[in-house]
């Protein structure tokens, strides 16, 4: 689901902002990336929720894995950008020992997520060959 962002409000935690130009949009039959990509072209300020590894940054956009959620999102959009920098700043911070309890390097921790703010959504869905935006 997405949610319109009050022009200055900003989330603090597991709070959601809760003034009255906020609005709860259900995506229908749209894709989240789908109803990502109408809201931004009538300028509204968009989030939209994604699933990304822990472990692959981008999922596999840069090895040439399928295109699932996240791969899809990396591609069409500027997040491989802001999950690279998630990535660095996490092993800048950790060192080379960020891995989980099996050894894997992992950037984004168990009970963590990664914020991306000011995406930008530059291509259409892989069902539409990644076609790039007008604008």
């Amino acid at each position: 689901s997405l949610k319109h962002a009050p022009e200055d409000s900003v989330a603090q935690g597991n709070q959601v902002p809760t003034s009255g130009s906020g609005k709860v949009t259900h995506a229908g039959t749209d894709t989240v990336m789908e109803a990502a990509i109408k809201t931004q072209k009538l300028g509204r300020r968009t989030v939209a929720v994604n699933a990304a590894s822990a472990y692959s940054v981008g999922g596999g956009v840069l090895t040439g894995g399928r295109h699932a959620l996240e791969e899809g999102w990396c591609t069409m959009s500027t997040l491989l950008s802001s999950l690279q920098k998630v990535h660095w700043e996490a092993r800048k911070e950790k060192g080379e020992g960020y891995e989980d309890n099996g050894g894997k390097p992992q950037h984004i921790p168990v009970e963590g997520c990664a914020v991306s703010p000011s995406v930008e959504i530059f291509r259409d869905i892989s069902d539409r060959g990644y076609a790039f935006q007008e604008t």
